[in-house]
């Protein structure tokens, strides 16, 4: 997270714990981390065309799934 007012912090959170990451070298890792994901994600465009498209797959045969099975 960054705030304009404060430093940046890392959160992570689980099923059991959480955990608040405030080191210089811990944020620049996990900062490393999300412009990998950025680089590789689809835009929001290409995303959103995508899910259409598998949901006119999956739907398109007027079948339930169920039944297929």
């Amino acid at each position: 997270m960054d705030f304009a007012e404060f430093k940046p912090v890392v959160y992570l959170d689980s099923e059991t714990s959480c955990l608040f990451l405030e080191e210089s070298r811990e944020i620049a890792a996990y900062r490393r981390v999300l412009n990998g994901l950025a680089d590789k994600s689809l835009s929001e465009g290409q995303s959103r065309e995508l899910i259409a498209n598998l949901a006119t797959e999956l739907y398109s045969s007027g079948e339930d799934r169920d039944e297929q099975a």
